[in-house]
């Protein structure tokens, strides 16, 4: 079985927002902006959690993609991701 792909948080962050630009139909945001800033709504927000999920193997919660600008989201999944690489 082969283990998981590790990202590391600057990479982590440029696919964040990769992909919130491309859902949100808008040039790729800045790390400090934020999903609901930029027009995302709650729909949205489930689209882009489970697209971050398969594209980086780590799904932000609703709650992080409401609340935590991009580059705090990505160093909350980055967080989780070390976590989950310890034994």
């Amino acid at each position: 079985m082969s283990e998981p792909t590790v990202i590391d948080e600057a990479g982590l962050q440029a696919r964040i927002r990769d992909i919130a630009g491309v859902l949100l139909r808008a040039e790729t945001p800045a790390a400090e902006d934020h999903f609901l800033a930029l027009g995302g709504d709650s729909l949205l927000a489930t689209v882009f959690a489970r697209k971050v999920e398969v594209e980086c193997g780590l799904r932000p919660s609703l709650e992080e993609i409401f609340t935590l600008s991009f580059a705090e989201m990505a160093e909350a999944l980055a967080g989780r991701q070390d976590g989950a690489a310890r034994p």
